[in-house]
């Protein structure tokens, strides 16, 4: 799996696409890969972050 695409696959926030992620986590090849790409695209991740936290807001939290 290339960084930039599974990264990109979890701002979507699909449940089930996060645990098929969260299920080869460890066997993705080139783990070195997805800390450079971290590291060189801070911009994309917090914004990947943003989106994820701003669905589990909307559609996730138990509303009080």
């Amino acid at each position: 799996m290339v960084p930039p695409f599974v990264f990109q696959l979890v701002g979507e926030y699909v449940v089930e696409i996060i645990d098929s992620i969260l299920a080869c986590v460890e066997t993705l090849k080139g783990m070195d890969s997805y800390s450079t790409f971290s590291e060189d695209n801070e911009a994309f991740l917090t914004l990947t972050r943003q989106r994820v936290v701003s669905y589990w807001f909307c559609y996730c939290r138990v509303n009080t």
